[in-house]
């Protein structure tokens, strides 16, 4: 009892839970105590803990430095599993306080009691750690939890899955026997610098140097596990047979001893400075300087001091908490020889409260070269919005329609008609640039306008050949006059083409417009009136008419055929005054980038023209088949017949799919190729059979048993009154 009332002060190197319980009982004796260790909130109450003082700073920054560290590399999504008890809960408290307004997320919370009767709780804790996305996992735990929970971690081969930030308990020996789980994990380590006068005196002291200390003997015993008696029949060695400490397997360097050191020196200058203040007189009489002290106030000269400690300067604040002790972040990265090592790679400073780190230290598991990802989900790609859901940190992603662009990542807005969002972020719209032909990329037009040019220049060869061979029998037989028009025509046919092989204007759609409708009609309008011409020409011989209808003459045939021309140059005339042709943009799908310049015209405008042609080929169709037997040289109605037949295929196959084709540039391709195939379709029936037969077979060999005149001044025999036919027709041409 009489050495209790001794005791000043207290000094103690224990945790939280258990600092607790001694600070309210020395409360009742007002006794001052100084802690090392215990980093507990709770103790920054200075109402309920009035006399407690420490040099360690409180949980509450701790937690500040974890989430530091979890910000620098960009983790925002986290597990946490702590400890029962002031130290464990209060850290978790702060950490997911912190975190929540830092905009971080907790993805599962797991407690370990402090007594744990059930070890299934450690397969529960791993398995749900597993079962969520969070790759980083807070620690605050007491020892005892340490060593069990990466016990369970190599249990299930979980090594290299989770980031392990640890408090201050994380640290060796707990960890020591789990070298690859804790590859890459960071420990927040109160700032301590080791003493090494201490150390060396300590490493030093034996129990022959050292009798004064009553419990260094049996210490003695437990790091050598040795005995003192040498009579005894206990196997183990004498103790007398070990002179360091040194030589122990059990001797280890405590990063907490700088921390007792801080604190022993606590007490010294306080109570040298209260000594020097109200007890001088009282120095040399022991039991009047014990009075002075104890009835003096110890706590408020601990509270004002100012000196330098292992961890830097030492000082309190009213609460009794360390002021400027900030932490040491402390990296497990791997070693050849040990299996891992611990390195400090940066600082947490308590007084501007910032995370320092020498990141190009840091390891990652497997050598990675990049900090794993953390996080709850990851960030909406472009043209993304955020569909948001419980955590903060948590989302799904929808997609925007191609054409939207997002706003503020919230929700989607559609871009106006002919703009389209940018690339990069999908948040403004701009203007879509028309696609347009280019001869100099778009192969296959170039390709379109070669064979067009090479058909072309056929047709004008073919044209010069006809001029050159006129007075070939042949040529005179088939009316060199209509050739020379039909030849024509198939040059206009192959221009045609050319203009749907340009980009669309003004004059393009008006000349595409007016050459649809007019193209076929300047080819099959004389093909018409040369077959009928034929026919009626026939139908009289076979009826032995001798005087023929006066239009069968040249001049009245090609009159006729351009009256026919005429009618459907008014119809396109009639047509375009009604529904002029004008060039727009056009944006077939709304949700496909993609904008064209095409000539604008109400369907029904081409109607009209597509009957009068229409009529035109069935006609020539008609009187070609009924025309088909002719003899000789006449049997050119056969292949015009071909050719009106391969004209209407190309009909029934290129107009509809132009019909249902979106895109203008198809649908001038359409066009093109189907006016290049009439064109080629026309050489091929109505002239090539004539330049082989003019350069392959001999004129002398060619009968024209078909060519003759009729005679409109002879007369009939009238012997019996009746007429009769003649006994031969003259062998003549037909003009």
């Amino acid at each position: 009892k009489s050495r209790f009332k001794e005791i000043v002060g207290l000094v103690t190197q224990i945790g939280s839970q258990r600092n607790q319980l001694i600070a309210n009982f020395l409360n009742i004796f007002s006794i001052p105590q100084i802690a090392s260790v215990s980093t507990s909130d709770i103790l920054s109450n200075n109402d309920d803990y009035p006399y407690f003082s420490r040099v360690v700073p409180p949980d509450r920054f701790q937690a500040q430095a974890m989430v530091d560290v979890m910000l620098h590399f960009g983790w925002s999504y986290y597990s946490m599993v702590y400890s029962e008890g002031a130290y464990g809960a209060n850290g978790m408290g702060h950490v997911n306080r912190i975190a929540k307004t830092k905009g971080l997320c907790n993805a599962y919370l797991g407690m370990l009691p402090l007594t744990i009767t059930d070890y299934t709780i450690y397969d529960e804790i791993v398995q749900n750690l597993r079962s969520k996305k969070a790759k980083v996992v807070v620690l605050f735990l007491e020892p005892i939890h340490i060593g069990e929970l990466l016990t369970y971690i190599d249990k299930y081969n979980a090594q290299g899955e989770f980031i392990w930030i640890g408090s201050d308990t994380f640290e060796e020996p707990d960890v020591e026997k789990f070298p690859e789980t804790v590859h890459g994990a960071f420990s927040i380590q109160l700032t301590a610098q080791p003493d090494y006068d201490f150390i060396t005196h300590y490493e030093n002291l034996t129990p022959w140097n050292n009798p004064q200390n009553p419990w260094f003997k049996a210490f003695w015993e437990l790091a050598f596990d040795c005995i003192w008696d040498v009579n005894s029949t206990d196997n183990r060695p004498l103790c007398t047979n070990f002179k360091s400490l040194t030589e122990s397997e059990k001797h280890k360097k405590t990063p907490w001893v700088p921390l007792l050191i801080d604190t022993v020196y606590a007490f010294g200058y306080a109570l040298d400075n209260l000594i020097k203040k109200h007890c001088v007189e009282d120095i040399g009489n022991k039991q009047d300087l014990l009075h002075c002290v104890q009835k003096s106030d110890l706590t408020a000269f601990i509270r004002e001091l100012d000196f330098r400690g292992s961890s830097g300067i030492i000082s309190f604040d009213e609460n009794g908490d360390a002021k400027g002790a900030g932490y040491v972040i402390k990296h497990f990265i791997p070693n050849r020889d040990t299996g891992y090592e611990v390195i400090e790679i940066g600082s947490w400073i308590r007084t501007t409260e910032t995370l320092d780190l020498y990141t190009r230290d840091v390891y990652w598991y497997n050598d990675s070269k990049t900090a794993p990802n953390s996080i709850c989900s990851q960030e909406c790609g472009v043209g993304e919005i955020k569909i948001q859901l419980e955590l903060p940190c948590c989302w799904d992603c929808f997609k925007c329609y191609a054409n939207d662009i997002t706003i503020n990542n919230s929700y989607c807005s559609h871009c106006p008609t002919f703009e389209w969002p940018d690339e990069s972020t999908a948040s403004t719209c701009t203007l879509i640039e028309p696609d347009f032909i280019k001869l100099t990329s778009d192969y296959l037009f170039t390709s379109l306008f070669v064979l067009a040019s090479l058909g072309m220049t056929a047709t004008l060869c073919i044209l010069g050949l006809f001029i050159y061979w006129r007075n070939e029998k042949i040529i005179k037989a088939s009316t060199k006059e209509f050739i020379y028009f039909l030849l024509v025509a198939t040059v206009l046919v192959y221009g045609i083409s050319f203009v749907y092989l340009l980009n669309p204007s003004v004059i393009m759609c008006y000349c595409g417009r007016v050459g649809f409708s007019i193209g076929f009609t300047i080819l099959y309008a004389p093909l018409l009136v040369k077959v009928a011409r034929i026919y009626n020409i026939f139908r009289a011989g076979s009826k032995l008419q001798l005087n023929l209808p006066k239009w069968i003459e040249i001049k009245k045939s090609l009159i006729i055929t351009f009256a026919l021309i005429t009618i459907q140059v008014g119809i396109s005339v009639g047509v375009i005054l009604t529904a002029p042709p004008d060039v727009i943009k056009r944006m077939p799908v709304e949700t496909e980038k993609f904008v064209e310049v095409v000539c604008d015209f109400p369907m029904w405008s081409m109607i009209a023209s597509i009957v009068y042609n229409l009529v035109l080929v069935l006609a020539t169709a008609a009187l070609a088949f009924l025309t088909r037997k002719l003899p000789d040289n006449f049997n050119e109605t056969l292949h015009i017949l071909l050719s009106v037949c391969a004209t209407l295929f190309l009909w029934l196959s290129f107009v509809p799919t132009y019909f249902i084709t979106y895109r203008a540039k198809h649908q001038q391709m359409l066009f093109s190729v189907m006016f290049m195939l009439t064109g080629l379709v026309s050489i091929l029936c109505l002239f090539a059979p004539k330049i082989y037969a003019i350069m392959f077979i001999d004129e002398s060999k060619i009968t024209f048993s078909s060519t003759f005149s009729f005679n409109t001044k002879q007369k009939s025999n009238s012997e019996n009154g009746h007429k009769t036919r003649p006994k031969s027709l003259p062998n003549t041409t037909l003009t």
